[in-house]
């Protein structure tokens, strides 16, 4: 999700600050813009890789270049996530599947992707990008309410087995 909205945001702040990013997205062209964006507007180095972070496949193809292409990774932001409303009655199997697949599935396989490396260091920063909903139910949204109630419980659990590796892990919401 580093292609637009939050994600985009937060890779200009990183590459104001100095930082080499690496964005992955399903959308190429999209990525690409915004490669080109954080290059002549700050410099940075950039690494892009389309792919669906709610398949295993993907996310290990998409990391592994990014490693190749710049090294080790220091900080992970999962910003990766959908967001879409039914009435929970009306909601199909597929549509549950897919939401819990993105927003916290997809980030457990991100996360798996970094934390050896960052073990293996001694360091590193993960950010879970979560939601209020996360924190409290809202209507029409079970789904979703689910997944980021899923990512805050994966963030919990595993700061407090990273912190002794030196690595934190956070969520927003």
């Amino acid at each position: 999700g580093g292609s637009r909205g939050i994600g985009a945001a937060i890779s200009n702040i990183l590459a104001r600050l100095g930082a080499d990013v690496s964005l992955t997205g399903r959308t190429e062209p999209a990525l690409e813009e915004q490669a080109n964006y954080l290059t002549s507007q700050f410099g940075v180095v950039v690494f892009t890789a389309a792919g669906d972070m709610s398949k295993e496949a993907d996310v290990e193809t998409c990391f592994a270049g990014a490693v190749e292409a710049q090294g080790d990774i220091n900080i992970l932001i999962n910003n990766a996530g959908v967001g879409k409303s039914v009435p929970f009655h009306r909601m199909e199997t597929e549509f549950w599947n897919q939401t819990i697949g993105l927003n916290l599935t997809g980030t457990y396989f991100c996360t798996k992707q970094v934390y050896g490396i960052m073990r293996e260091a001694g360091y590193g920063r993960i950010v879970n990008v979560s939601s209020t909903v996360g924190l409290r139910g809202y209507p029409y949204i079970a789904a979703y309410c689910a997944s980021k109630h899923g990512v805050i419980g994966l963030t919990r659990t595993l700061a407090l087995e990273a912190v002794k590796k030196g690595i934190t892990v956070n969520a927003i919401c």
